[in-house]
């Protein structure tokens, strides 16, 4: 969940699985064949200046939410997501990408890959789990007097 998220999203993303940084990354891994010719460029210690162009395009990412891959994901998660990537990219499979909270005192990055024999359309799942011990809510935020802000 990216921080300085409202009420409002925040239930959204809790019922759907969606925040906008699964919605981008779905939408990027929605033809993973076309970044073959990248796949050197995918870099996640730090994010490759690739990845940035194409998380910042005009309605994807917000800078806050590349920070809060940057600096809060785990690298080891990061490291393994990116093998994944790279595989589904080379495969030709895409990927779907979902979020929501959990019990666990440590953030989680779950992939699981449809059998081999499966259809290439059949996507691969990755779901990020945040621990619920790490949601905070703050009143500070410049918007809307009525927006509570969550913190993930």
């Amino acid at each position: 969940m990216p921080p300085m998220s409202t009420l409002r999203t925040f239930i959204q993303a809790v019922n759907s699985g969606e925040t906008n940084i699964t919605r981008v990354l779905t939408l990027l891994m929605r033809h993973p064949a076309q970044w073959q010719e990248n796949s050197e460029d995918i870099t996640v210690n730090p994010l490759s200046s690739f990845l940035n162009t194409l998380f910042t395009a005009p309605g994807r990412m917000t800078d806050r939410e590349i920070a809060h891959i940057e600096d809060q994901w785990p690298m080891e998660q990061k490291e393994a997501l990116r093998e994944d990537v790279l595989r589904a990219i080379e495969v030709g499979r895409p990927m779907i990408f979902k979020w929501t909270l959990t019990s666990a005192t440590d953030p989680a990055t779950d992939v699981v890959w449809p059998p081999d024999s499966t259809p290439l359309d059949i996507p691969v799942q990755v779901t990020f789990r945040s621990p619920r011990a790490g949601v905070t809510f703050s009143r500070e935020f410049q918007g809307d007097d009525n927006d509570v802000v969550i913190d993930v």
